[in-house]
């Protein structure tokens, strides 16, 4: 038993028998050592939940499936998850107490998308307009203090405006508001929306960064003037705040205010999810609803659910909070509805669910630019669901074989 593990990389992990029991067997020794191992919060925490997730998927697979020198290429490759993808699923039976837990476990494998030799069978999936609903990509519609709308996606690439005298510069997928050299300088109020199927990224006056993931709007000012910087989101963005402590930033989201001085973290506030889910990825945050104010560390997640001030605390994989921001699906233990709300936003369809879904679990990584028929013919591949396509309308309805 080793016990240098949080100087661990990917590959270590794959290659400790100790490691590889716990994740094969589970047995009562290696449960209780390993569940210890992750309660002390070891800096390599997200290293181990990838290993673990990536050696599910090579001892769930068929010897057919996965001979020896193919496997051996994904153990030299599984961990470069930004090239083009294929996914293959398995399914893996994983019993924990008393209870059987069916998790569907996949993962990256690595080709090339646009190889039409090895795409995947599509089963189920009506292959009508199923090339219709593509990824969702860069676009965004700016609102200018005047009212005026502009399209990024089809505005020139430079200076697209002028905002209280700060310049509004149209970059390759992002915005930039540049205050350098300007020294007279007003704040009006802008406001940058993506719809279902778009991103975009705004550096604000101060330099800091927000990712605005579909479905998403954020309110700023062109300028920071005074004592703090305000800002107010809906949907989902990832803040990168530059430092500043004599001008703390906030965020406001639905009644929530979020307060940092310099630090990165991830706001969910989709109204179709459950509450407001801040998640920290370093420095920290102070969360205020209500009369409730509560403080965050990295690798923590305030979560402030509908209806209520109480503001719950939770450790979290951070990687599958932000994975959006990175161009990847990491799906970690959620049920179908909320695989399919992701793919809602990002693929901009319509679900209609069936009656008698199964209660299972998904666990796994997909890159965000497959197309809609090729992730629902890999989650077809689990039979646990299957997929009817009628123009941008997916039905989901219980697998029949």
């Amino acid at each position: 038993m080793n016990s240098g593990y949080e100087s661990y990389k990917i590959d270590d992990f794959l290659n400790d028998e100790f490691f590889i029991e716990w994740v094969k067997y589970q047995t009562p020794v290696s449960e209780k050592f390993w569940n210890e191992w992750m309660e002390g919060k070891p800096g390599n925490l997200a290293t181990m939940q990838e290993a673990r997730l990536q050696l599910l998927v090579i001892l769930s697979s068929k010897p057919y499936e996965f001979g020896l020198e193919r496997k051996e290429r994904i153990w030299n490759q599984i961990d470069t998850l930004t090239r083009p993808s294929k996914v293959r699923w398995f399914r893996y039976d994983w019993t924990i107490a008393a209870a059987a837990v069916v998790i569907i476990v996949f993962s990256v494998l690595f080709w090339n998308h646009n190889n039409n030799n090895n795409k995947p069978a599509l089963q189920n999936i009506s292959r009508i307009d199923k090339d219709v609903i593509t990824p969702g990509k860069n676009q965004a519609v700016l609102t200018l203090a005047d009212g005026r709308r502009v399209l990024l996606d089809s505005a020139t690439i430079g200076n697209i405006a002028n905002q209280g005298g700060v310049n509004v510069l149209k970059e390759n997928g992002s915005l930039a508001y540049l205050t350098e050299g300007i020294t007279d300088v007003s704040s009006v109020i802008n406001k940058i929306s993506t719809p279902r199927g778009g991103q975009y990224k705004v550096v604000l006056a101060d330099g800091s960064k927000v990712w605005l993931n579909a479905e998403s709007e954020l309110t700023f000012p062109s300028a920071f003037i005074g004592n703090d910087r305000r800002v107010e989101l809906k949907g989902e963005g990832y803040f990168e705040v530059a430092h500043n402590v004599q001008k703390p930033f906030y965020v406001k989201v639905n009644g929530m205010e979020v307060k940092v001085l310099g630090t990165e973290f991830n706001i969910n506030s989709y109204p179709d999810e459950s509450g407001i889910k801040t998640t920290l990825v370093n420095g920290s945050v102070r969360i205020h609803a209500g009369d409730q104010t509560t403080v965050i560390t990295p690798g923590q997640q305030a979560i402030l659910k509908k209806g209520s001030e109480d503001i719950l605390v939770k450790d979290v994989d951070v990687e599958s909070q932000v994975s959006w921001k990175n161009g990847k699906f990491i799906f970690q233990d959620i049920d179908i509805y909320s695989v399919m709300r992701q793919l809602t936003r990002w693929y901009n369809i319509d679900v209609v669910y069936g009656q008698g879904l199964p209660n299972e679990q998904f666990v796994g990584v997909i890159s965000r630019n497959v197309s809609i028929s090729e992730v629902l013919s890999m989650l077809e591949s689990t039979e646990a669901v299957s997929f009817r396509i009628q123009g941008r309308r997916v039905y989901v309805e219980p697998f029949k074989k």
